[in-house]
């Protein structure tokens, strides 16, 4: 009969140890490498609870907003600011334009003044150049009134340190399948496109409001005269192109550098909040609450070290199968003060379209509109066929995706020659387009070789 084991034998040798040490570690990765049920289970509930709040109409608790925004203060070392509510992004940026704009020393109103009377040949340029005037001298009143931007620093205060644990706590593997089941890649994309539409809007209606609040301050009937022309391009939108421009020379280094997004937050809320609640990343209690009480309880947010401007959420906010902010014959978004959007699987779109349904559109407004995104809208809503149809448009050429077509229906007044229209088929999206091009004209890829700037279409190919 053996004997009591020795100590060796109970400890086992050192090489089944490490064996057995590799076994745990392997099975531990492995188990790190996949969701569990539990875990799943949580992740989904959380998803949900900040899915809702992001498409959230209720009022904000002004009272939380404050005290929360105080205390994100408080963490950065600043003093208390003064924070004032807006009823809307367009209210908020329309107040603190038109203030700015009263503020502007007369001697730069003199210049601007000598400066648009000169003449330009462009409409264009000249809004270019009147703009860039303008932006320093605004930049440098928004800083003297409401301090410097901070919204870079709230972000890096509040989430740094969590952000870095949950980094070393969850495998990359393990992130990416939790991305992909909350959709965070797709409402990020969703998010940006949202807010890429929003300051578009923005960027016209802030430059007319900017002609708006110049025009009483000239001194002369020919400056006001070209100030009146540039404000009917605007809202005419014939100058889409020249307004994105102006809107990032000057409004995205005043503003949208400068802002919190609700959708965005709530989204990085969600994603914070599972490594908190389902992967245990120790925080600090207090840091995340004040985060998840701004996600909560505040719309777009300007914070500014002096002021920090707060806009309350949307009282409407339509949504397609796909979360894409979208409405057919009804505003799409809407705030308390009146402003909205119609907007058609979010892109933006005119009243005069938004509150038609798709198959009360008309295919002649093919032949006005400017836009080329709000073109696309309306070919996908009305349908070839029917602008076909309805255009009474017969093939003129083709070659390869692209279709040259006239139409006699619809008769230029300027030149007195039917309308022709080049449509190109997206090999990858599938989305038609459609150009007007000119008249004389008469093959496919001579059209395309127009569009192109003179360049042939298989020498394009080739370089793209």
């Amino acid at each position: 009969m053996r004997g009591e084991l020795t100590l060796s034998e109970k400890l086992g040798s050192p090489n089944s140890l490490l064996d057995s040490k590799k076994a745990e570690a392997i099975m531990w990765w492995n188990q790190a490498k996949t969701l569990n049920d539990k875990q799943k289970n949580l992740i989904s509930a959380t998803n949900k609870k900040w899915r809702l709040l992001a498409d959230s109409t209720q009022p904000i608790n002004q009272d939380t907003a404050t005290s929360a925004l105080k205390y994100a203060y408080k963490l950065m070392g600043k003093a208390e600011p003064f924070i004032v509510f807006f009823d809307s992004p367009h209210s908020a940026l329309v107040a603190l334009t038109t203030q700015l704009v009263q503020e502007l020393d007369s001697q730069l109103i003199q210049q601007i003044e000598i400066q648009t009377t000169q003449g330009f040949n462009n409409e264009g340029e000249l809004l270019r150049q009147l703009i860039g005037q303008l932006t320093i001298p605004l930049k440098k009143q928004l800083e003297k009134h409401l301090g410097t931007q901070l919204a870079s620093q709230i972000d890096r205060t509040l989430t740094n340190e969590l952000n870095s644990k949950i980094d070393l706590k969850i495998p990359t593997e393990l992130k990416s399948q939790i991305f992909q089941t909350i959709e965070y890649e797709e409402e990020e994309q969703r998010h940006s496109q949202l807010v890429s539409q929003l300051e578009n809007q923005l960027n016209s209606q802030l430059v007319q409001r900017l002609i708006q609040q110049l025009k009483p301050r000239m001194q002369h009937s020919r400056t006001i005269k070209i100030l009146t022309r540039l404000e009917e391009l605007l809202q005419k939108q014939e100058s889409s192109l020249m307004v994105g421009r102006l809107g990032n020379l000057f409004l995205k280094p005043l503003f949208y550098t400068n802002s919190i997004h609700p959708i965005q937050w709530i989204n990085r809320a969600n994603w914070l909040d599972i490594g908190m609640s389902v992967f245990k990343c120790a925080y600090p209690q207090k840091n995340w609450e004040i985060f998840q009480l701004i996600a909560s309880n505040c719309g777009w947010i300007f914070p500014f070290e002096k002021t920090c401007i707060v806009c309350h959420r949307p009282i409407k906010l339509s949504r397609n199968r796909n979360r894409t902010i979208h409405a057919e014959g009804d505003v799409a978004l809407a705030f308390a003060d009146g402003y909205s959007l119609y907007l058609h699987h979010g892109v933006v779109i005119p009243k005069k379209y938004g509150q038609l349904p798709p198959e009360a559109w008309q295919a002649e407004w093919l032949l006005t509109e400017h836009n080329a995104e709000v073109r696309r809208v309306l070919l996908e809503g009305i349908g070839y066929d029917r602008i076909c149809q309805e255009l009474e448009a017969t093939t003129v050429s083709s070659w390869r995706e692209y279709t040259l077509l006239r139409i006699d229906k619809f008769i230029d007044h300027d030149d007195g020659m039917p309308v022709f229209l080049l449509k190109m088929t997206c090999p990858s999206t599938g989305f038609i387009h459609a150009l007007r091009v000119p008249p004389d004209i008469q093959s496919a890829r001579n059209a395309i070789r127009w569009i192109n700037w003179g360049v042939d279409p298989e020498r394009f190919a080739i370089e793209s």
